[in-house]
């Protein structure tokens, strides 16, 4: 605990901790601190500037640590915002393994013709000491409400949760999985007002032998605007899957690079297009399955799965000319009629299309002639082939 204090602490580029005032007795003692945060490596003067006191006391398994701490530098709509101190509690163990709490105070601000409000986040998170380092390897946050209400224009947000379960700390490719959930959303103008309910994100990041996945999953109970029916049963999938992972460790290694230094724009596309052909040139396949949206009575259905093929990119021209030929997929699109009147119901009273059902029925029966669309009733499907540069309409 004394090294921890007794020496600053260092990110290179990044973050800098400084700690003064250290004083330690046999079971409790105390020490301020300060944290300055380098937003953007070209522009050192930007920086956020954290200052706090840590109340320690010791037991038997380690340190439980109550600090107190305020914004003092940088990033204004943060010092304007959080006002008052912010509270954390933490407990660190013999290891150098940290876990915390931080509860955020209540918001209430009128400024510039805008309401804000704000009930405590609260915040949890979990540290393991790496090398001397302290990566930030869990991560759980919850807002109960917030709202912001400017004139006719209205937003809140109830319910959100975020749950990380992956290494924030490193730009070293690791595997993991993050949650987002909020339970509302509402919004609001002159125009239109409408809610979304029951958000969820999900991403997974899985490690293979030699290469590495990417998954990710959206989906919503129900989205509506005040115009037609709301649309219910949102969901969307997506995969990269086979992505080289040694070529793309390299690209993150530079990336963590360049974010500690200043590199220029030009120098960066220059060192940075070589890697992501390098990677590009391995190939990859992509994936997303059982997509489906529902409508008033109507149900949608969406399935693509596709590959880029390897090939031999050498700058970034020949990527944009040769990249047509490299990308294979074959896409289904599965609807009724019901999504078709759904969908267009959802635009303003005004902006509506004027389609009798006769209308929408020769319509959709001129894209059946042709070869667009296969029709079964009032059931339509939509199947793409693109193989070497050619799309094609399959029945």
């Amino acid at each position: 605990l004394k090294d921890h204090y007794s020496k600053a602490q260092t990110e290179p580029g990044t973050v800098k901790f400084t700690y003064q005032n250290y004083d330690m007795g046999l079971f409790s003692g105390k020490a301020d601190w300060t944290a300055t945060i380098q937003l953007d490596p070209c522009q050192p003067s930007q920086v956020l500037v954290l200052k706090g006191t840590d109340k320690i006391s010791r037991s038997w398994n380690g340190y439980a640590i109550d600090s107190d701490f305020e914004f003092k530098d940088g990033l204004e709509p943060l010092q304007q915002v959080f006002k008052k101190p912010l509270h954390a509690e933490s407990k660190l163990n013999f290891l150098g393994n940290m876990s915390s709490s931080i509860t955020t105070p209540v918001v209430s601000e009128n400024k510039d013709g805008a309401k804000v409000d704000i009930e405590p986040i609260k915040i949890q998170f979990k540290g393991k000491n790496q090398q001397d380092k302290m990566n930030l390897t869990e991560l759980e946050m919850h807002l109960p409400k917030m709202t912001v209400v400017e004139g006719t224009n209205n937003f809140s947000l109830q319910g959100l949760k975020l749950d990380v379960d992956q290494n924030m700390g490193s730009y070293k490719i690791e595997e993991g999985k993050s949650k987002l959930e909020v339970d509302l959303v509402k919004f609001g103008s002159a125009d239109v007002n409408g809610e979304l309910k029951d958000l969820n994100f999900n991403s997974e990041t899985k490690l293979h032998d030699k290469t590495v996945s990417f998954l990710s999953s959206f989906n919503f109970g129900s989205l509506s605007t005040g115009s037609g029916a709301p649309i219910e049963k949102f969901k969307m999938n997506f995969e990269v899957n086979d992505v080289n992972r040694e070529k793309l460790q390299t690209i993150f290694d530079y990336f963590e690079k360049s974010s500690k230094t200043c590199v220029a724009d030009s120098n960066l596309k220059e060192q940075a297009v070589p890697q992501l052909l390098a990677l590009l040139n391995d190939g990859l396949s992509i994936k997303s399955m059982d997509n489906q949206l529902k409508i008033g009575k109507g149900e949608a259905k969406f399935d693509l799965a596709g590959n880029l093929k390897k090939s031999s990119f050498t700058d970034f021209q020949s990527l944009m000319q040769t990249l047509p030929l490299m990308l294979e997929y074959k896409a289904n699109f599965n609807f009724d009629k019901d999504v078709v009147k759904g969908l267009m119901a959802l635009a303003p009273a005004d902006r509506q299309p004027k389609l009798s059902d006769a209308d929408l029925d020769t319509f959709l029966n001129e894209l059946v002639s042709g070869g667009k669309l296969n029709r079964k009733g009032d059931d339509f499907s939509v199947n793409l082939s693109y193989k070497d540069g050619k799309q094609e309409f399959l029945k």
